[in-house]
């Protein structure tokens, strides 16, 4: 065999004396030095006695498969090797050929041939990780893959599946444009080391820029959990279970305040309440602590005021720390609309309101009471659901038994076994005929779990998945049923009902402040309890709104 064809993983060709990828004449300025780098480092693969380690150059299935035996050696076999007709026990792959396809790394090729001499197409490679690793993609499609790579439909038929799955593995690397995945083109040494880097999940190893995925903003890289963006700063922990302090961060992911709270929650009206000790307090978006921490709770301001519990009373408190109310109230709302819905200790049990100077607004005589929403408050009595105005009365009487707030001008409510849509004079504008029903946002309004109406009740969005959210910046969270059975893919709809992002993460949420939390990787499992089977692992991050 001459140099030529020296393996790039096998080391024990080369003597102690030959080039490493830390002296390699030809790899300072590539752009896969680091990936070249780690893997070096990690005895995975060398160079060649002239000093240089060629990454244009080409690389055959045996290489390839010499690399996998090195990056993989604790691979579960999941299959006998097969004998392949050109691949004799004398070949100087064949340890590695047979461990691949034992792997199931490799199949070869239907005539019994393996094919060892022949250069490794990019799209080839990514067949072999995937089906070696155990990959799998929700909802593969040419269609899905034009999301990410302009020459999508040059990906052949059998590797569509693959494709999608290296994508949310996050395998793919395209340089120098990620939208091009040149699937037929050979891969080239460079190339393979940076798959090889995302496939043993090196950090750091290949750029962000040339990985193919949507654009999403990842928490600090010191983080292990991280809240919703709220006014431009998502809170984060860092450390153990057993000593996690909590920082925020913005949305380039730099640190803005560092972590050292042992409880950090959301910003609301430019204050977030953290937890020094035992106790809770605010602190401004700079992280200086504004009202000193003295609270058992504290909740968000909302309309300039906040509801804390000091001394196991609660209260509401202004942005100064000063205290709005003197009586005692259980079970508190925030305030909306100039009210808050509270339950009063010596009113039987019942609820009523306040307003902003912490006086009985309304008496308390209702079951239960939400916020005031669009000028009305949804209140139970005796058993049924209604709706009152800010003076107390009722303005559509109490007959429901189910019921949503209003927005947008209507309010979902149940009547009999159906929901339907009534006005503010609590007319049915679309009568009752779903089996579920949420409030309209953005114009629709998710029905029957699956689909979404408009204003005049007609579904403008067929039912056809397995749960719909409410819209958001345009675009409704979904979630369909993973084709295998186990589990379910998470992704993103426009208004006409066209996926702008594939079902494609194991876990997500709607956008809010033009970002989407979601979680990249993880895996489904089958659980004894959960007919769906659990979530586990998978890395968090931010997905930027696509129509932004």
């Amino acid at each position: 065999m001459t140099l030529e064809y020296i393996p790039l993983a096998v080391i024990y060709l080369w003597s102690p004396s030959m080039a490493t990828a830390l002296t390699f004449s030809d790899v300072q300025t590539h752009w896969a030095q680091v990936s070249i780098v780690k893997l070096q480092e990690r005895n995975l693969i060398s160079g060649y006695p002239e000093g240089d380690f060629r990454p244009e150059g080409t690389i055959t299935r045996a290489e390839f498969a010499a690399i996998l035996l090195k990056a993989f050696p604790n691979a579960e076999p999941v299959r006998k090797p097969a004998n392949f007709t050109d691949v004799p026990n004398t070949h100087w792959a064949y340890k590695a050929i047979q461990a691949a396809s034992e792997n199931g790394f490799f199949a070869g090729y239907p005539d019994g041939t393996f094919k060892p001499n022949q250069t490794l197409p990019r799209v080839q490679a990514l067949v072999i990780l995937t089906k070696g690793l155990n990959y799998s993609a929700p909802s593969p499609s040419v269609e899905m893959l034009k999301q990410y790579f302009e020459d999508a439909t040059q990906v052949p038929d059998y590797a569509i599946t693959a494709v999608s799955s290296a994508i949310f593995g996050n395998l793919v690397v395209n340089y120098p444009n990620v939208k091009q995945l040149k699937p037929n083109q050979n891969a080239t040494r460079g190339e393979v080391t940076a798959l090889i880097a995302q496939a043993l999940q090196i950090p750091e190893a290949v750029s962000p820029q040339y990985i193919a995925r949507l654009n999403y903003i990842s928490p600090p890289a010191q983080s292990y959990w991280a809240s919703n963006f709220s006014e431009g700063l998502a809170a984060f922990s860092t450390g153990t279970l057993n000593d996690t302090k909590f920082g925020y961060a913005d949305k380039t992911g730099k640190i803005v305040i560092q972590p050292q709270f042992t409880v950090g929650n959301e910003f609301s009206e430019g204050l977030a309440a953290v937890k020094i000790g035992e106790k809770f307090g605010y602190i401004d978006s700079t992280g200086k602590m504004v009202i000193e921490p003295q609270y058992d709770i504290a909740q968000p301001f909302s309309e300039g005021i906040a509801y804390v519990q000091i001394d196991n009373r609660d209260a509401y408190i202004d942005k100064t720390g000063k205290r709005i109310n003197t009586d005692y109230f259980y079970n508190c709302k925030p305030f909306a609309e100039g009210f808050a819905a509270v339950g009063i200790v010596e009113g039987d049990g019942k609820y009523g309101y306040i307003d902003k100077t912490g006086k009985i607004a309304i008496p308390s005589k209702f079951d239960e009471a939400e916020s005031f929403s669009e000028g009305l408050a949804k209140v139970k009595f005796n058993g049924k659901i209604g709706y009152i105005d800010t003076t107390g009365n009722f303005v559509i009487q109490p007959e429901y038994y189910q019921a949503e707030s209003f927005s947008e001008g209507l309010a979902a409510v149940k009547l009999g076994d159906k929901f339907g849509y009534i006005d503010k004079t609590g007319k049915f504008v679309i009568q009752p005929q779903f089996t579920s029903a949420w409030s309209f946002s953005e114009g629709l309004a998710p029905v029957n779990q699956s689909g979404y109406i408009d204003k005049t009740g007609k579904i403008v969005i067929p039912q056809k998945f397995q749960l719909v959210e409410p819209f958001s910046e345009g675009l409704a969270l979904v979630r369909i049923n993973r084709p295998e059975g186990i589990g379910y893919a998470y992704g993103y709809i426009d208004k006409t009902g066209k996926y702008v992002v594939y079902p494609q993460f194991g876990d997500a949420e709607s956008f809010s402040e033009g970002v989407a939390r979601i979680a990249i990787g993880g895996k489904w499992r089958n659980d004894e309890v959960l007919a769906n089977g659990v979530f586990e692992g998978g890395k968090r991050v931010y997905l930027r709104n696509p129509l932004k």
